[in-house]
């Protein structure tokens, strides 16, 4: 019978304190001696504080660590981002980005079509530029998706697209990547989006527990353009559920919508205790109780 979570971080707490004795008695306490037994402290204080908060029983020992060094981690740095997007002058940071944006991509063919390298100035910006729609930029887009270089970002070449839902009409296409001038602004947003999820979740759980998670995430088959692109909604970007998730990340391999439901049903229902359960869509909201009555 394999023994429970809490059992095996009591085990291990009593290992780490029973180094911490042996390495006293045999040494002593001098200064050489106290490096070697900061490890096995922080461990066992580690292991203590990971008992005292209420670790689900479906754990393993590598999962419970993952969580609890994710989550320390970020009740940590999360304050400091958020006070940082708090005091920080949102005009300022998005004309910074603006013209680091139009100085970029000044030599692609959007740049040149658009006289970006005449921009000196937000005002110039706002003044030669149009207000623009879908439409505008749908010929560029499909240059892209066909495979050529330099049209709208400068130095990236477009290694996804995303599908919009098509609820105002038909679906639109957003070639994407990680590279050239996609990455401007990008660490500033999935920073602040991240902060502002994590904000919500110390809300709404604001004891740090060791419970786990449901995100139901539903991936659909990406459907493969000519070019070998892959193409379909924005959530098959990123393959990976965070840390403390009820469901393993193989979920994410099942690309039926039932079936991917039934199991995140069947994980979440194991778990006497849930922190949260996060569905993104009321639609998937409905369909996920639905299999679960």
């Amino acid at each position: 019978m394999e023994l429970g979570i809490r059992v095996k971080l009591y085990i291990c707490c009593v290992g780490f304190l029973s180094i911490i004795i042996y390495i006293t008695k045999e040494y002593g306490l001098s200064a050489w001696s106290t490096l070697p037994l900061l490890v096995p402290a922080v461990c066992a204080a580690a292991c203590v504080d990971m008992l005292c908060k209420d670790p689900s029983p479906s754990h393993t020992m590598g999962s419970v660590m993952r969580q609890y060094i994710f989550e320390r981690i970020l009740r940590g740095v999360v304050p400091f981002f958020y006070s940082s997007i708090i005091n920080a002058d949102p005009r300022k940071v998005q004309e910074e980005i603006l013209m680091k944006l139009i100085d970029t991509n000044k030599n692609t063919q959007y740049g040149k079509d658009h006289n970006f390298s005449s921009m000196k100035t937000p005002e110039d910006f706002i003044r030669m530029h149009p207000v623009t729609k879908y439409d505008h930029f749908e010929s560029y887009f499909d240059r892209v998706i066909e495979g050529e270089d330099n049209v709208i970002v400068a130095n990236s070449k477009a290694d996804y697209i995303v599908l919009s839902s098509g609820t105002t009409g038909n679906n639109k296409k957003y070639p994407v990547s990680f590279t050239g001038g996609h990455r401007i602004g990008l660490p500033i947003a999935i920073r602040d989006l991240f902060t502002v999820y994590l904000s919500m979740r110390r809300k709404y759980v604001p004891k740090l527990t060791l419970h786990r998670s449901l995100d139901v995430t539903i991936m659909n088959e990406p459907i493969i353009t000519k070019k070998g692109i892959p193409m379909g909604g924005v959530v098959g970007r990123a393959k990976f559920l965070l840390p403390g998730s009820a469901a393993p990340n193989c979920i994410l391999e099942v690309l039926t919508q039932d079936e991917a439901l039934y199991l995140y049903a069947l994980y979440g229902l194991r778990e006497s205790k849930l922190n949260n359960i996060v569905l993104g869509l009321a639609t998937i909201a409905l369909r996920f109780f639905q299999t679960i009555e």
